[in-house]
């Protein structure tokens, strides 16, 4: 008779467990039907992938059904709420990754570097050797970040199996010297100063005080006298950064965002946005302050192209081929130069080739942290389609 009750509450129970499956599912079709797609994702700072389209190429390749594999991925009804409840349930118990990104000691969040691929490499390497050897005429320097995971590696979770980024970058930059570039390492100083809050701990950026540190030691081999003095001042205490969105983790941690402002007798700097036919007088968009992505604050995030004009007495005139990085670090790149122009790859579309003729560019500088560098073929697509 006992049995025969078991039997019922089990029946029962397995009855209501596949009604509420049919329901959620039911939900989920219902709400990514009613739900608009999202072309950009403020937590994650990055374009998300929409609605695929078919072609012949597209599904001989392969691309098509990556591309429909991302879209259901990014679009995925209320993705956000379910990859911070994996998260946590991975948290307690004892997971320390998520996403690519390591829940490290003292709330560093830790960005994985991934192998590089090596066709992808072999390319990079000959877009900017032809690159280089094309533009003997300019001065070519090369600064590639390595990252908090790099850096502030004993702050990885025991056991994280992270990949060396040392190597590749030194194995870059030995290619680099002999294509003429001069590399601007900046690992060594900042191994000497790891103590000195170079990197957000929930976000994949290095902080101004990064940013500034590595100046100093661009300085030296860009032929810069760096005598500007600066004053501090933090501008925001609840920045919660992209490796904190991207991962789940959602440690009770914020950052601070300061910003370095040049002393008044210093030159003063005219910011032209062109893709907003916008100028202002200020590398710091204050108003972004209060989005998500407070990182937008230095150079209002990123642009295809924007025009720096300094009335220094040199006329040295800088190309900067960069990711988000360089935002941080081209305020203090600034007074040295009458014209500094940023192109970041992965929305430039122009011609390289004409706009350096145009401006005249002197010197070029490539500005990248490791991660992005070794991972994005924009800056490859751009030099070959020179």
């Amino acid at each position: 008779m006992k049995d025969k009750k078991k039997g019922n509450n089990l029946s029962v129970f397995i009855f209501f467990t596949g009604i509420v499956f049919v329901i959620i599912l039911l939900s989920l079709v219902i709400a990514s039907v009613l739900i608009k797609d999202k072309a950009f994702s403020e937590e994650e700072n990055r374009n998300l992938q929409t609605v695929p389209t078919f072609s012949v190429d597209k599904a001989l390749s392969g691309r098509f059904e990556s591309e429909a594999e991302s879209y259901a991925n990014d679009q995925f009804p209320f993705r956000n709420f379910f990859v911070t409840t994996k998260t946590t349930f991975d948290v307690l118990t004892g997971k320390r990754e998520s996403s690519g990104v390591y829940l490290g000691k003292h709330d560093y969040l830790l960005e994985q570097f991934k192998v590089p691929s090596e066709k992808e490499n072999e390319r990079r390497k000959q877009a900017i050797s032809e690159f280089s050897k094309s533009h003997t005429d300019l001065k070519q320097y090369m600064m590639i970040v390595p990252n908090s995971e790099n850096i502030l590696k004993e702050y990885l979770p025991n056991n994280a199996q992270a990949v060396d980024q040392n190597k590749y970058i030194e194995d870059f930059y030995s290619q680099t010297k002999s294509f003429g570039i001069q590399n601007i390492d900046v690992t060594k100083t900042f191994n000497e100063n790891k103590s000195e809050n170079l990197f957000y701990k929930t976000d994949h950026h290095w902080t101004s005080e990064g940013a500034y540190l590595a100046f100093l030691e661009a300085a030296k081999t860009m032929g810069i006298s760096a005598n500007i003095n600066y004053e501090k001042k933090v501008v925001a205490n609840d920045f919660k950064g992209t490796l904190s969105s991207k991962s789940g983790f959602r440690q009770n941690v914020s950052d601070s965002i300061t910003v370095f402002f040049a002393e008044e007798n210093s030159p003063k700097s005219v910011i032209n946005y062109l893709d907003e036919q916008r100028k202002t007088a200020t590398f710091y968009e204050s108003v972004n302050l209060d989005r998500k992505d407070k990182y937008t604050v230095f150079l209002n995030g990123n642009h295809p192209q924007i025009k720096i004009t300094t009335p220094t007495k040199e006329n040295r005139k800088l190309l900067v081929i960069k990711d988000s990085y360089a935002n941080a670090f081209i305020p203090f790149l600034a007074p040295y130069f009458r014209e500094i122009v940023v192109i970041d790859p992965r929305y430039f579309y122009g011609d390289l080739e004409e706009l350096i003729k145009e401006e005249k560019l002197t010197e070029v500088l490539f500005l990248y942290n490791a991660n992005t560098f070794f991972e994005d073929s924009a800056l490859s697509n751009m030099l070959l389609a020179r």
